[in-house]
């Protein structure tokens, strides 16, 4: 029995365009926005309320997969038994392990009293280069882990001055001024994104959210300018930007908009065409050609 004749599949239908319309969200005011009423529409007469809520950024909270307990991680820690009477002859902590670890001792030290001056000092010296190495990989371990943080930290701030930067460009069109606060910042910009070690970064700190805001139309419904179109929609084909991605940051219906719009130029539409595609696809249970693998395979 196929898909299609499958009881399940109009409940299966209605979860994908459920999905779909929660990533590219096709009831927004972006799709539909109609260009022709703003042929004859002069910016000074618009006298739009430009507020910061608009453009606000909900602090980034990654969605936690099923099972996944809330707090913070803690390292289990293994309390060895009180062994003994309380007055003492064994220390708390001094148990199995304690015994093994002074067996072990006892074992080396009589196998280096068996060896020859030269095997001795052969056998130290491994164990200096192993007692070396174990503390480069912990220091490793540390330098990765501050490494890390400093990204997180880049890419927070990047993301909210990208945020005040369109702010203040739809503050500049409704008083009628140049609007290049994120013209001034796109190199920046441009650098970060194109760093595939900040890839990671970038997706887990929401600084889509913060591309959203900057390809979204002006206040007096132009479009931002084409370099800043272009360096982000090169960015967006080249980030391993996954469902949730989408849902967080609402890129989805921008990028939606863009494909759908007269104004954008052709370069721009096409990328736009090729990321809808792309980012409905797992939805649609659908791989590069086009195909359902789950139909397919019930019909072999």
């Amino acid at each position: 029995m196929s898909d299609i004749d499958s009881p399940t599949a109009p409940a299966q239908d209605e979860e994908k365009q459920n999905g779909l319309e929660d990533i590219f969200d096709n009831d927004d005011e972006l799709s539909e926005l109609d260009e022709d009423q703003f042929k004859d529409v002069e910016v000074d007469a618009i006298g739009l309320p430009i507020t910061e809520e608009v453009y606000k950024i909900q602090r980034h909270k990654r969605v936690k997969e099923a099972g996944e307990s809330g707090g913070t991680r803690t390292k289990e820690r293994t309390r060895s038994r009180r062994r003994g009477d309380t007055d003492g002859g064994i220390i708390e902590g001094e148990g199995v392990t304690g015994r093994r670890k002074k067996d072990r001792k006892e074992r080396v030290e009589n196998e280096l009293d068996r060896l020859d001056p030269d095997q001795r000092r052969l056998r130290e010296l491994e164990e200096r280069v192993d007692a070396a190495l174990k503390t480069q990989k912990k220091r490793k371990k540390v330098d990765e882990d501050d490494i890390e943080q400093m990204q997180d930290d880049r890419i927070v701030e990047v993301r909210e001055r990208m945020r005040q930067a369109a702010i203040k460009d739809a503050e500049a069109i409704k008083d009628g001024v140049p609007a290049t606060h994120k013209l001034q910042m796109l190199p920046e910009v441009r650098d970060v994104l194109q760093k595939h070690s900040l890839y990671d970064s970038i997706l887990d700190n929401n600084l889509l959210e913060s591309v959203r805001l900057w390809l979204e139309p002006l206040p007096d419904a132009s479009l931002p300018a084409y370099s800043i179109q272009r360096e982000l929609f090169v960015a967006l084909e080249e980030l391993p930007i996954k469902t949730v991605h989408l849902r967080e940051s609402g890129i989805g219906r921008v990028v939606l908009f863009y494909q759908k719009s007269r104004k954008p130029q052709l370069g721009i539409k096409r990328i736009a065409d090729k990321l809808v595609g792309d980012w409905s696809r797992p939805i649609m249970g659908r791989n590069k050609k086009g195909r359902n693998p789950m139909a397919m395979r019930l019909q072999a």
